[in-house]
C-alpha cells in the first residue's frame, strides 16, 4: 500500500536537514514520490542521492516523482537519477503561494 504524500518522508512541522542521505525507488500515490515538504516547513538537503526506477506507471506520484514541496526547500550537492517521471514531467514540484527554492550543484 502506497502512502498519499512523501513515499519515504513527509515533513509536516519544523526545519529538517538531510546530510548524505540516499533515497531509491520510493513512491507515493499523490505528491512527492520520495519527499513531501508541507507549507510551514523547511528542508535543507546536502550531499544526498535520489534515484527512481518505478516498476510501472502506476507507481508514479501524480506530481513530484522525487520531491514535492509547498515549503522552503534548499538543495545543494544532490545527485538525481530519474529514469522516468509521471507524464514526462515533475521531477521536482514546488508549489504554494510563496516560492523559496535554492538549488546548487545538482
Amino acid at each position: 500500500m502506497m502512502v498519499g504524500k512523501g513515499g519515504a518522508m513527509r515533513i509536516q512541522r519544523g526545519n529538517v536537514t538531510l546530510l548524505r542521505s540516499t533515497f531509491v525507488n520510493n513512491s507515493a500515490r499523490l505528491l512527492g514520490g520520495s519527499v513531501f515538504v508541507d507549507i510551514a516547513c523547511k528542508l535543507n538537503m546536502s550531499g544526498s542521492h535520489f534515484e527512481n526506477s518505478p516498476a510501472s506507471r502506476s507507481t508514479h506520484a501524480l506530481q513530484g516523482d522525487i520531491i514535492y514541496s509547498d515549503g522552503d526547500l534548499s538543495i545543494d550537492d544532490v545527485s538525481m537519477v530519474v529514469r522516468s517521471a509521471s507524464n514526462g514531467m515533475s521531477v521536482f514540484r514546488h508549489s504554494g503561494d510563496h516560492w523559496s527554492l535554492r538549488i546548487t550543484n545538482v
